[in-house]
């Protein structure tokens, strides 16, 4: 809807049969912001205009604004019957479709979209939108294909191609759509975080870490950029300040975003390796706080109270970390003896699967890498988090 463009003098409502007139005092409303108030004169011109696409169209985006959904479609739908070519409301509907959970149909109208301009970017871009929500990657890189192809290639699909194909662990091709995508647009802060975290998923932490730095100077209000350099910093092993700017990326993330869980996590982990252990406790158990189902943080509080003497706390944490593991696990793993349960790699590992089967990522990555904590040699969960993408998420 456009913004408020008008002048405060007031408008002159026109002549109650003057279909052409309410469309333009409707749209006149519309642009001041007073979407109520334009309404009453956007249905009116539906009536007195019947075969008037732009008056259903107009109908339809105050409608869908003012969260009348049902009559949004309906005017939409009108709109493209009596204009098919008309791409802002096949746009408009499919959105409008797919923010009220409709997939299947938003997936159809962006269709339509497309077949009835083949060669226009816009349907393309907004059926690869789809597809990557819905995490059909393979779907999204076919709709995306034509125009990939392309030397000026849109930037949107560009990234959206780099993400799909870090999912599908094609990571030289997401590289080269990543690297394309800010070629194009150096102010792209996504596509360095995501370039950022395919190189330090793979260890390559000279290369991942200056990408994250970047995508944290352009958008230095973005949490999640801070974390994921701060998890890359961590990791880096070779640079002996390492803890030390990891600490810093943390707490920034954390003063930008107090709820951000894995953050909390993964800051009392470096608060424990840089042998700070009460106020590793401090985020561990804030960490649970925020969500009682992160296991992870529960071993890790039991491991840090014992290290401090404190038996009894150290005990009670990991006896509840082990039940509740054993149960998380025996949930996907039938068959799985219920006795049989030892914190190593593998029952990490077999966690993460059950986290990734529910739909929860996060805590998927986060017992993925409590795995390689545990083994750095465990191949299964390192190939797990570059199937993902999201060692560095």
């Amino acid at each position: 809807m456009p913004a408020g463009v008008g002048t405060s003098a007031r408008l002159t409502p026109p002549s109650a049969g003057d279909g052409p007139k309410q469309l333009e005092y409707a749209r006149a409303l519309a642009q001041r912001g007073q979407l109520f108030a334009a309404l009453i004169p956007a249905e009116r011109a539906v009536k007195l205009e019947p075969q008037s696409a732009p008056a259903y169209l107009l109908a339809a985006l105050i409608s869908s604004n003012l969260g009348y959904n049902a009559d949004a479609l309906r005017f939409y739908r009108r709109s493209i019957q009596l204009d098919p070519s008309l791409l802002e409301a096949y746009q408009r509907m499919g959105d409008l479709q797919l923010g009220n959970g409709d997939t299947s149909g938003a997936e159809a109208t962006f269709k339509m979209a497309m077949t009835r301009t083949p060669d226009t970017a816009g349907p393309r871009l907004s059926l690869a939108r789809l597809y990557s929500e819905t995490q059909q990657h393979s779907k999204l890189m076919d709709t995306l294909s034509p125009l990939l192809q392309s030397p000026a290639a849109p930037v949107a699909a560009l990234y959206l191609a780099g993400k799909s194909c870090q999912t599908l662990g094609r990571t030289r091709e997401a590289e080269d759509y990543l690297n394309r995508a800010i070629k194009a647009r150096p102010d792209f802060a996504d596509a360095y975080h995501a370039l950022g975290s395919i190189h330090a998923n793979e260890g390559r932490y000279s290369d991942g870490i200056p990408e994250l730095e970047k995508a944290v100077a352009v958008q230095p209000d973005n949490p999640v950029f801070h974390y994921a350099l701060g998890n890359a910093l961590r990791s880096d092993t070779a640079r002996p300040d390492h803890l030390s700017l990891a600490r810093d990326a943390f707490e920034k993330a954390l003063e930008l975003d107090p709820t951000m869980t894995i953050a909390h996590y993964f800051y009392g982990l470096t608060l424990e390796e840089t042998s700070e252990p009460e106020a590793a406790l401090r985020e561990l158990r804030h960490t649970l706080q925020l969500d009682p189902k992160f296991l992870s943080a529960g071993y890790r509080i039991g491991v840090i109270y014992r290290s401090i003497g404190n038996e009894k706390e150290g005990k009670r944490y990991l006896e509840q970390f082990g039940k509740a593991a054993k149960s998380e696990i025996t949930q996907v793993h039938t068959n799985r003896r219920q006795d049989s349960f030892v914190d190593t790699a593998q029952a990490q590992y077999h966690r993460a699967m059950a986290y990734l089967k529910s739909g929860d990522r996060a805590r998927a990555i986060a017992a993925l890498k409590e795995a390689l904590a545990r083994d750095p040699s465990y191949g299964l969960a390192r190939r797990q988090l570059g199937e993902l993408g999201a060692g560095i998420p």
